[in-house]
């Protein structure tokens, strides 16, 4: 099913119309799939089916895909090919999803979008200059994570975890468990293991939260709060929703 899925809606944002008509096809594959699903005979009605099956319905399912890449149409620039979404728009007609894109959206997004990428000031000289927004990337990051550091109290457990994966497609993490007292950070223990060449980065960062987790159970310092700081947002979003039951989350 997870194949036939994506082939299914494959580029809706783009023909998904909101029309009932446009799923008429597709609703006899989407069927077909509940009924693997369930195993329930052809006698079953439809709606039973779908809900049973824990499929959402067809035609919502749609709108959130096209919700989804609505709200990324409205990062890109204004002179992209695609956005941000029109309310009019006088190009791709020939894509009528597309028209229908702002409409989804325009409720979510209220007035200018924060621009990341620069940052525009204007001298007394009226001479207009453009700079980043984050003008010393290597040190800013760095002073943040120190001053919040300060703010931790006594007991207070820091993990820090990575993964990584060489040239020769081998893939690895390490972990570091720090204790906080006297607004300082002494080092509990470190950590690193192989994962081998079946492996990603990302099933890596979840195996180091994992087995650093797993070492604060036979601990005996005591702990009030854990922060564990990861630079990996899918394994974030992985460990908060756990939607699919990944293997290491």
């Amino acid at each position: 099913m997870t194949a036939i899925l994506p082939a299914m809606f494959w580029a809706s944002p783009a023909w998904w119309t909101g029309t009932p008509g446009v799923t008429t096809t597709l609703k006899i594959t989407y069927n077909s799939i509940a009924r693997w699903i369930t195993g329930l005979p052809l006698t079953t009605r439809t709606t039973n089916l779908i809900t049973l099956a824990h499929l959402p319905l067809l035609e919502a399912y749609l709108d959130y895909l096209s919700l989804r890449y609505a709200i990324r149409l409205h990062f890109l620039p204004s002179h992209h090919a695609l956005g941000p979404p029109r309310d009019q728009p006088n190009t791709l007609i020939s894509l009528p999803g597309f028209h229908r894109l702002y409409n989804l959206s325009k409720h979510l997004v209220l007035g200018k979008l924060e621009d990341q990428t620069t940052t525009i000031n204007t001298t007394a000289e009226g001479v207009t200059k453009t700079t980043s927004p984050n003008p010393n990337k290597t040190t800013q990051p760095q002073q943040l994570h120190e001053q919040w550091l300060q703010t931790l109290q006594d007991h207070t457990i820091v993990i820090y975890t990575d993964g990584s994966k060489l040239a020769n497609g081998t893939v690895g993490c390490g972990w570091a468990i720090y204790h906080c007292g006297d607004q300082q950070l002494y080092r509990l223990t470190d950590r690193s293991c192989h994962l081998g060449d079946r492996a990603e980065v990302y099933d890596a960062e979840l195996h180091a939260v994992q087995e650093a987790t797993a070492i604060l159970l036979t601990t005996t310092i005591p702990c009030s709060t854990i922060f564990i700081c990861i630079d990996n947002k899918a394994t974030i979003d992985t460990l908060q929703f756990n939607k699919y039951n990944h293997e290491y989350a």
